[in-house]
């Protein structure tokens, strides 16, 4: 097994931990999702780059880009509160 390889791998276990948090509304209110779905997604990014599976690289880079919308919205919206 190579990095990437364990990279993906991790990254997947981060998306799928999201996943699970995010029904978990005590979770939810750090922000926990998001922030594994962002690290989740920039893991898998990097391992699709790696092994150039361009439609799995494309999924992830619009997957952390909405990642990262989403952290920001939340966070002005918290600190407007």
């Amino acid at each position: 097994m190579n990095r990437y390889y364990i990279l993906g791998i991790f990254g997947a276990l981060f998306v799928l931990i999201a996943f699970f948090i995010s029904n978990d509304e005590v979770k939810r209110k750090f922000l926990f999702d998001e922030i594994f779905n962002l690290i989740g997604s920039l893991f898998l990014v990097i391992y699709a780059w790696n092994g150039k599976v361009w439609p799995f690289f494309v999924l992830n880079v619009i997957w952390v880009i909405w990642s990262i919308k989403t952290l920001i919205k939340e966070i002005i919206l918290r600190k407007e509160k």
